[in-house]
C-alpha cells in the first residue's frame, strides 16, 4: 500500500514546535495546522493564514459577529439594483462592471440577497453589470441606493463566531484541546507551554 501524502503532509507530520511563552511562526510558506494546549492557556496572538481575494485584497477566512474583518467580500460593490422590479427577477445590475465577479460566487445584499448558509443566493452567469442569480431577489431595490453587495467564493465565506479576547482578561483554552486551524503566528500570554504542529 503506497504512503499517503494527504495523511502524512496536512496533519503535522512535516514536524512540531514547543514553546513556552515564546512568539512563533512556521517555516516559509508553512502554517501551523493543530495547537495542543499543555497548560491552560490564553493568547496575545493566534494569527490565521490570509488569502489574497479577486480584488487583490488580502483577507481571513473567517466573518466575525459584525462582519468587520471580512466586511467587503471577495468583491464588494456600491450601488447594487434591480431597477425596482425593472429587471428580471433573477437579475441584479451593479454600478460598475467587474472581471472579479464570477460564475458560482456567493451574493449577499441586505434586502435583495440576504444571508444564508443554507440556501444562499449565487451567480448564474456575468453579462457587463447584469448579474443572472440562481433565485429570485427577496426584495426589490432602486438605483441610487448606495447599498453594498458582497460576492465571496463558497470556501471563503464564514460568519456568526466570535474572536475571543487577545489577552490576560481573556478566554482560556484548556490543557490538552487540541486546536485546529491554519495559523501563521502564535503568541501565548504569559508562559503557557504548547506543541504546534506544522503542515501544508
Amino acid at each position: 500500500m503506497g504512503k499517503s501524502t494527504n495523511v502524512s503532509y496536512n496533519f503535522g507530520q512535516l514536524g512540531s514546535v514547543y514553546s513556552q511563552g515564546d512568539v512563533i511562526k512556521p517555516p516559509s510558506g508553512k502554517v501551523f495546522v493543530a495547537i495542543q494546549m499543555l497548560e491552560d492557556l490564553r493568547f496575545d496572538k493566534l494569527q490565521s493564514e490570509t488569502y489574497t481575494s479577486s480584488s487583490g485584497v488580502s483577507k481571513t477566512m473567517f466573518i466575525d459577529g459584525v462582519r468587520s474583518s471580512h466586511g467587503t467580500g471577495d468583491h464588494e460593490d456600491t450601488g447594487t439594483h434591480n431597477d425596482d422590479v425593472g429587471d428580471d427577477d433573477r437579475v441584479i445590475t451593479v454600478a460598475t462592471a467587474s472581471a472579479s465577479i464570477k460564475k458560482g460566487m456567493i451574493v449577499e445584499h441586505t434586502d435583495m440577497c440576504p444571508s444564508s448558509l443554507t440556501d444562499p443566493y449565487k451567480v448564474v452567469s456575468v453579462n457587463g453589470a447584469d448579474i443572472t442569480l440562481n433565485k429570485s431577489v427577496a426584495a426589490d431595490k432602486a438605483a441610487g441606493s448606495g447599498d453594498k453587495t458582497q460576492f465571496y467564493w463558497e470556501r471563503s465565506q464564514g460568519f456568526g463566531g466570535q474572536s475571543p479576547t487577545m489577552d490576560s482578561s481573556g478566554f482560556v483554552f484548556p490543557a490538552g484541546l487540541v486546536l485546529f486551524g491554519r495559523y501563521t503566528e502564535i503568541e501565548p500570554d504569559g508562559t503557557g507551554r504548547l506543541i504546534a504542529y506544522i503542515g501544508e
